[in-house]
């Protein structure tokens, strides 16, 4: 005996998920429902639905990020949002970006679903906000490059060195000053005396 397929029921308004959940039952089908979005990967992965019904403000995460969450760890899941009337345009948004097979709005009759069931069981389309998702995760800490070296130092002429250069030069120069003025007054002193003879 082949089991019936499931599906898995995924929002706040539990009036509409127990809608939901006579009318699949009517089409043979078995349903979970769970209270808003927590722990909605961990069911899914658990019953593995054929179709979620997933309410578009469905808790603490919203709709578009859950099903995304759900097409991220299954890139065939089919996905049908939930919403109230004047939120259809906005789930309408949400399930381009997360690659929903259906947008139905409350309040929900059997012929809405009728309706809506070639979309449901066809073609998967491809969810471009899982770009989004994954660029949403944080990436590793790159390795950082290792420290500079340290620089080497370098030499710097002693402060005595320093100070020496410019007093050994001036002492050359007073030197050469003081041999200039005696050599001066040796020769004055010369010419004066070679003067006072020549007088005599």
């Amino acid at each position: 005996m082949n089991e019936s397929p499931s599906s898995l029921i995924s929002m706040r308004d539990s009036i509409t998920a127990g809608r939901i959940n006579m009318i699949m039952r009517q089409r043979g089908w078995r349903s979970k429902t769970i209270q808003g979005n927590d722990g909605l990967v961990e069911s899914y992965l658990k019953i593995r639905p054929r179709v979620t019904f997933l309410g578009f403000d469905t808790g603490s995460t919203s709709g578009e990020l859950a099903a995304l969450k759900i097409r991220d760890i299954d890139d065939q899941a089919r996905i049908v949002f939930v919403c109230s009337r004047s939120k259809l345009e906005a789930a309408r948004q949400a399930s381009h970006s997360a690659g929903a097979v259906g947008v139905i709005s409350t309040p929900i009759l059997a012929s809405d679903i009728e309706e809506a069931w070639p979309k449901i069981m066809g073609v998967v389309p491809y969810a471009p906000g899982l770009a989004t998702l994954e660029s949403d995760i944080p990436s590793p800490p790159a390795n950082l490059p290792p420290p500079p070296a340290p620089a080497t130092p370098q030499k710097h002429p002693s402060v005595t060195s320093q100070a020496n250069l410019p007093v050994d030069g001036q002492v050359k120069q007073g030197n050469r000053g003081r041999v200039w003025i005696i050599t001066s007054l040796v020769a004055l002193a010369i010419s004066g005396s070679i003067a006072y003879y020549l007088t005599i």
